[in-house]
């Protein structure tokens, strides 16, 4: 079962929808529906232990689906973002991807494997810029396990 948050608008429905639509697909290894999500050009890029890009290799026919499974456990929305985190099939196995969509296909993913991810959101004031957590990936609220973190900040315009 996914941990989804509730989309706080049309385009994150529609976000949230195309993931969902995207992960089904790998998992029922349906070439032609991946594809419908994603852009031609998608930009990829990969933070983690080398030999570990099976994102990659499945996106680029190297290997299939079946090879890693990509099991999401929680979805979190946030604009044309989004964040999706599972584990392999141990909780030493752990990914998160971050997906930016543009009319209605992933453009870009920011592939994390085994690193613990904390993303803040930075929104402007007239004096200062005030930072309010947002979402943290489950991995880095383990303290048991010694994993390198990244924390993500993204900035909202208001105006």
């Amino acid at each position: 079962m996914i941990n989804q948050h509730i989309p706080k608008s049309n385009e994150e429905s529609d976000n949230n929808n195309l993931i969902l639509k995207l992960y089904q697909s790998i998992s029922k290894e349906d070439i032609t529906s991946i594809s419908s999500c994603l852009s031609p050009e998608l930009d990829w890029w990969y933070h983690g232990p080398p030999g570990h890009q099976h994102m990659k290799l499945l996106l680029t026919g190297i290997t299939t689906c079946k090879t890693f499974h990509f099991t999401p456990n929680e979805v979190f929305l946030f604009g044309n973002r989004v964040f999706v985190e599972g584990f392999g099939r141990t909780i030493n196995t752990s990914w998160v991807h971050i997906w930016t969509i543009h009319q209605n296909l992933c453009v870009m993913l920011r592939e994390y494997f085994n690193t613990a991810i904390m993303v803040t959101n930075v929104t402007s004031s007239q004096k200062e810029h005030d930072v309010s957590y947002i979402w943290q990936s489950h991995l880095a609220r383990i303290r048991d396990i010694n994993i390198p973190g990244v924390v993500l900040a993204f900035e909202i315009n208001t105006s």
